[in-house]
C-alpha cells in the first residue's frame, strides 16, 4: 500500500510443486500466484514479486518508488538489485525496526488476519462438515482484503511511522527502552544529589554530627525560649537563678540566630535537578535489566543502507565472485552425515549406541549430533560447520555462519 490510498494486487505463495490456476479461483483482480515447496518466498519469487510490484506501479527512472521492505535475506540478491535499478525502484529499511517503520505491519496485518478469521469461521458454517482446502483461500483471502483495504488505514499506516507526512519527532527515547537490554553497563555516579547537600552543610558548620542535630538544637531553644517568655512576660519578680537562666537562653537563641543567617547567607538554594537528573536516580535505584554476557551470531551485522546503491551493488557482485571461487575450489555438492535412526538407550553407566560419543553442535540451532532430531546433517566447505538439512536455508549456497 502507499501513502496516497493505493494497494498494489496481491502474489499469493501456495506450498506446492507446481501451479494451478483453479489456485486462485476467487482471487481479488489483478493478483498473480506462485508457488514454493515450503510456502515461504525465496530470492527467484522476490524477483518475480518486483516485476509485477513495477508494472502495478508503472515505475520507471522518471517516475521513481521507494519500497520499503524487511531485511530478508531473498530481497538482497544481485538479480533483484539490478532489475530494481534499473526501473527506478528503491528499496530500503532500517533492520529491526518494521515493529515501528513498516506501515503493514502497524496498520494492516492485524485487522486483516481479524477479517481473515471471521471470513473462514463464515465459510465453515455455510459448508458444515467440510474443510478449508488451497482451492479456498484465494476466495475467503478475498473477502478478508476487501473489507481491509481502505484508504484511511493506508494513510494512517505511513502517518504513525512518520514516513509521510515526514515526522522526525514521532518516536520518544521511551520507544528506544528495550534497546537498553543489551548495551553497555552505565557509569554510576559518584555521588549523589543528597550525599551532596550534607557535604554542603557539613563544610560549612564544621560539625560531623548527625545531619538531624542541627534541627534538633534549633527545636530546643525554641522550646526553652517559648517556655520562658511568659514569666518575663507576666510582672512576677524573678530569682538570680532564673534570670541567670533566661540570660543563656537568650543568648544561645541570639548565637544560633546569627548561625543560622550565616548559613542561608552562605549555601544558595539547589535548582531542581530536572527530568534527566530524576530518571538517573531512578535507574540507579531501579536498574534496567541488561545483558550480562555477550550473544553469540550467526549472522554478519548488516547496518541501515539503501540496497540499490552503488556501493551496496558492488558489495552483492563481490560476494558473489568469491561464491564462485569456492565453488570452484571445492567439490560438488556438500557432503552428507548420516545420522543414525534408532534411538539411543540410556543406561546407568553409558550408552549403548557408536553415535553416543558424538557430540557435534549444530551451527543453527545448537543442538548435538547425538541428541534429536535424528536425520541428515549438511557440512559446509567453506566453514567446515554441521547442521541439520531441515535448520539449513533452502539455497544450498548461502551459509549462515559464513555470512
Amino acid at each position: 500500500m502507499s501513502a496516497g490510498g493505493q494497494y498494489v494486487p496481491r502474489m499469493m505463495i501456495f506450498p506446492r510443486a507446481r501451479m494451478s490456476d483453479v489456485l486462485m479461483t476467487g482471487a481479488p483482480a489483478g493478483c498473480i500466484g506462485a508457488v514454493s515447496p515450503s510456502g515461504w518466498t525465496g530470492s527467484n519469487l522476490f524477483v518475480t514479486w518486483l516485476k509485477h510490484f513495477v508494472s502495478a506501479t508503472k515505475a520507471t527512472k522518471e517516475n521513481q518508488q521507494i519500497l520499503m521492505s524487511d531485511g530478508h535475506h531473498s530481497y538482497k540478491t544481485i538479480e533483484a538489485v539490478t532489475y530494481a535499478r534499473d526501473h527506478g525502484v528503491h528499496i530500503t529499511l532500517p533492520p529491526h525496526c518494521t515493529h515501528k517503520m513498516q506501515p503493514l505491519d502497524r496498520t494492516f496485518f492485524k485487522p486483516f488476519k481479524a477479517s481473515y478469521n471471521r471470513a473462514a469461521d463464515s465459510w465453515m458454517v455455510s459448508h458444515p462438515g467440510k474443510r478449508i482446502s488451497m482451492y479456498d483461500i484465494a476466495s475467503i483471502f478475498s473477502e478478508a482484503y476487501v473489507h481491509t483495504a481502505n484508504l484511511a488505514r493506508a494513510e494512517n499506516g505511513f502517518r504513525v511511522c512518520g514516513l509521510w507526512p515526514v515526522n522526525e519527532l514521532i518516536f520518544t527515547e521511551d520507544d528506544f527502552a528495550a534497546a537498553e537490554l543489551t548495551d553497555e553497563p552505565l557509569p554510576t555516579a559518584a555521588i549523589s544529589t543528597c550525599d551532596d547537600a550534607l557535604q554542603n552543610a557539613e563544610r560549612i558548620t564544621g560539625n560531623t554530627a548527625m545531619p538531624g542535630s542541627l534541627e534538633l538544637e534549633c527545636v530546643t531553644d525554641t522550646t526553652i525560649a517559648s517556655t520562658a517568655s511568659p514569666t518575663a512576660s507576666s510582672g512576677i519578680s524573678r530569682e538570680a537563678p532564673a534570670d541567670k537562666t533566661v540570660s543563656s537562653v537568650a543568648y544561645e537563641t541570639a548565637s544560633m540566630d546569627a548561625m543560622k543567617s550565616s548559613v542561608s547567607a552562605q549555601v544558595e538554594p539547589m535548582p531542581h535537578p530536572g527530568l534527566a537528573e530524576a530518571r538517573r536516580i531512578l535507574q540507579e535505584l531501579s536498574p534496567r535489566p541488561r545483558l550480562q554476557k555477550a550473544r553469540t551470531r550467526t549472522r554478519k551485522t548488516e547496518g541501515a543502507t539503501l540496497l540499490t546503491s552503488s556501493p551496496y551493488k558492488n558489495y552483492l557482485e563481490e560476494k558473489q565472485q568469491q561464491k564462485r571461487k569456492c565453488k570452484e575450489t571445492a567439490k560438488t555438492g556438500p557432503t552428507k552425515k548420516k545420522a543414525k535412526k534408532e534411538r539411543c538407550k540410556l543406561n546407568s553407566r553409558s550408552r549403548s549406541c557408536g553415535s553416543a560419543g558424538d557430540n557435534t553442535p549444530c551451527i543453527i540451532c545448537s543442538k548435538r549430533f547425538n541428541e534429536p532430531p535424528f536425520e541428515d546433517w549438511i557440512q559446509r566447505r567453506q566453514c567446515q560447520g554441521w547442521y541439520h538439512e531441515s535448520c539449513g536455508p533452502d539455497d544450498i549456497d548461502i551459509c549462515y555462519q559464513c555470512q
